[in-house]
């Protein structure tokens, strides 16, 4: 019987993204199951408390260790934690070096770890791909050693098996949302006529595309805005693309919202548009159908799994801002289109709501099976395996 759940994951509150709020939401479903949640995640911001305690969640943070001594260390620490006790680990996003972590948990307590790929983590391009590879050796080891794997998509399983052909069976549990929540949360009052994207602003996330295709819009819809929700690296190079463009009275930038702010936004908006280069499915494409917000959503990796083309929303061709371009058009033109996308999209986010989804997750926690003997491939993972044997 499972009655805690420690959550591992790269980052959590207070920044904000898909994985942080897919942790976010299922702990507070679990709490209705009587399930507790404790989050293991890197301190980043640096200035952000080592423990801390959000509505109810304990969270413990690790600085992110560099030499071999700081991972040695950090493993003494969390060994001797008795918060990060429970019945199950569940690691959500693949990102260095909580892996490891959670997998020495998880021999050290006898407990399950499961690894939960969600997109980026494992869907790499030539911008991207260094993350994975400067410690590809601990994660590709420690992903293997865990038995148990779930995928937010089919798109996100078959980049999974390009990289461990030889992984064994892979579970698609898509990411969930409350829908009572969702219908509860008033729509953000405005006056304006506008379109949305929610997403991290990294070149990832293709932002750019999507303010090329709106300046094209804006020629035959001038009374447009576009909102942009989210912070990230890229924020200044956007804006600066902005403001070459001539665009910058009708776009704006809200910076990081909360997720209730951002249903406000969707439940108002006419579009959202999710032009990612590289995407494992994005949550927010669903949550846009849950707000009558009909979505528009690039056609690579896992997205075509939560916007079904022509039926809840369109797809386009990615890096593509002339096609990108006129599927906007289309849906401000063509009324009784993005009606039937409005009503179809409903009832296809109902799928996706957390009390189900939840319930999928919690019967492969059931079915989960703890690693066995930690095989070491490093002179780094020997030191750990040795601490780990003697703290035993």
């Amino acid at each position: 019987m499972i009655k805690k759940v420690l959550f591992v994951a790269s980052l959590y509150k207070p920044n904000i993204g898909g994985i942080e709020t897919a942790i976010e939401e299922l702990a507070k479903e679990y709490k209705k199951h009587g399930i507790t949640s404790t989050v293991l995640t890197k301190q980043y911001p640096f200035d952000l408390p080592l423990f801390d305690n959000d509505d109810g969640v304990k969270i413990i943070r690790i600085r992110r260790p560099h030499t071999d001594e700081e991972y040695i260390d950090a493993l003494k620490t969390l060994l001797s934690n008795k918060e990060l006790k429970a019945d199950i680990i569940h690691v959500v996003g693949v990102r260095r070096p909580l892996p490891l972590f959670a997998l020495f948990l998880a021999r050290y307590y006898n407990i399950p770890v499961i690894m939960t790929f969600a997109g980026d983590d494992v869907i790499h391009d030539e911008k991207n791909i260094h993350i994975w590879r400067e410690y590809e050796d601990d994660s590709r080891n420690s992903i293997i050693q865990a038995k148990n794997y779930i995928s937010y998509s089919e798109g996100i399983t078959k980049a999974v098996y390009k990289l461990f052909p030889k992984l064994g069976p892979v579970t698609t549990v898509y990411a969930g949302m409350d829908m009572k929540k969702i219908e509860s949360i008033p729509p953000f009052l405005s006056d304006k006529k506008y379109i949305i994207v929610a997403r991290r602003l990294v070149y990832d996330k293709g932002i750019d595309l999507l303010i090329n295709a709106f300046a094209s819009v804006l020629k035959h819809d001038p009374e447009l805005y576009l909102y942009i929700v989210g912070d990230g690296d890229e924020k200044e190079n956007l804006q600066k693309q902005v403001k070459k463009l001539k665009i910058e009275n009708r776009v704006i930038f809200t910076g990081g919202i909360s997720l209730d702010e951002l249903i406000g936004y969707l439940k108002s908006a006419l579009i959202h548009i999710c032009p990612s280069r590289i995407e494992g499915g994005g949550i927010v494409n669903i949550e846009a159908s849950a707000c009558g917000c009909v979505p528009i959503g690039s056609n690579v990796d896992g997205i075509p799994e939560y916007i079904q083309d022509n039926k809840t929303g369109l797809l386009f061709e990615s890096e593509n801002v002339k096609d990108l371009t006129n599927k906007i058009l289309f849906l401000l033109n063509n009324e009784r289109a993005r009606q039937k996308f409005i009503k179809n999209g409903y009832l296809f986010a109902k799928q996706f709501d957390l009390s189900e989804i939840a319930k999928q997750y919690l019967r492969f926690y059931e079915q989960a099976t703890p690693p066995g003997e930690i095989i070491s491939w490093s002179p780094k993972s020997k030191k750990m395996c040795e601490v780990l044997n003697d703290k035993k």
